[in-house]
């Protein structure tokens, strides 16, 4: 694992106040994703010193964490994070759409979270690092994924969350979601989740079309969402509906405190 010829990487910890806060105890993300592995070592071996219990890192795919090391420092290859993007100026939402399918996106009213979405949320961090390590206790994760909706529908970190909803008697629960962002890079889409029963039937391609529609309407001409390689329903999904592969990283957890008590 060596940096390309004229790469200078200079190893960052950047603690993280509302992770560490979260899971009780030191949390730190570790950059860039390409370091070598006297860099590696030496970040690892700060962070010990610092009493920092938890490191992610999202190493460039063609350099992941060598086994030794990871060996070393409690580290866990967790999954990869792909991010795709779309350029909703080559592609409009379909046009229909909503009619051809049972189900109606709206967007959902600013404020609490409904105990449906807060499901769909913990769903939709079914693929995550925090789900797959199982060091982290499943609790806190999906605590995590419920607060992440909850500040999505108050307005927080969302400026929009739009549900799927089948207008029918005695079908009261959100069918599936999506949140979106404006950033100064485009459209950003957070969560997205479907509900189980609801699989299979045009809702997770509806609400990507809705979502679509609401950016352009907004004059937001580029989308760009991060998921993991291993959920490959989510994956399968972007590819058929315009999204490229922009960027792959593997994502690592490195457990610097082993057998000491978190603080």
């Amino acid at each position: 694992m060596t940096s390309p010829p004229g790469c200078m990487s200079t190893p960052q910890l950047i603690p993280l106040p509302w992770d560490s806060a979260h899971f009780g105890f030191r949390v730190a993300r570790l950059t860039p994703p390409i370091l070598d592995e006297h860099e590696l070592i030496g970040a690892l071996r700060a962070a010990q010193r610092d009493q920092v219990h938890l490191i992610y890192w999202d190493s460039a795919t063609s350099s992941p964490a060598p086994q030794p090391i990871l060996e070393e420092f409690g580290g866990l290859l967790v999954n990869g994070r792909v991010t795709y993007a779309a350029n909703l100026a080559d592609y409009p939402p379909p046009a229909g759409l909503a009619a051809a399918t049972e189900f109606t996106v709206r967007e959902f009213a600013q404020g609490e979270a409904t105990p449906d979405l807060l499901e769909l949320a913990v769903e939709a961090g079914a693929s995550s690092r925090f789900c797959v390590d199982r060091q982290i206790e499943r609790g806190k994760f999906e605590d995590l994924y419920r607060i992440w909706m909850q500040r999505s529908t108050r307005g927080e970190l969302a400026d929009a969350v739009l549900i799927a909803v089948r207008p029918a008697p005695g079908c009261p629960l959100t069918a599936g979601m999506i949140t979106l962002k404006c950033t100064p890079a485009g459209g950003q889409i957070g969560l997205l989740a479907t509900r189980a029963a609801s699989r299979g039937r045009g809702v997770g391609r509806q609400l990507l079309a809705a979502a679509h529609d609401w950016f352009q309407q907004r004059g937001v001409m580029r989308s760009v969402v991060v998921t993991q390689r291993e959920n490959g329903s989510a994956c399968r999904l972007y590819e058929r509906n315009g999204y490229t592969l922009a960027c792959a990283e593997s994502s690592h957890h490195f457990w610097l405190q082993r057998g000491v008590a978190p603080t």
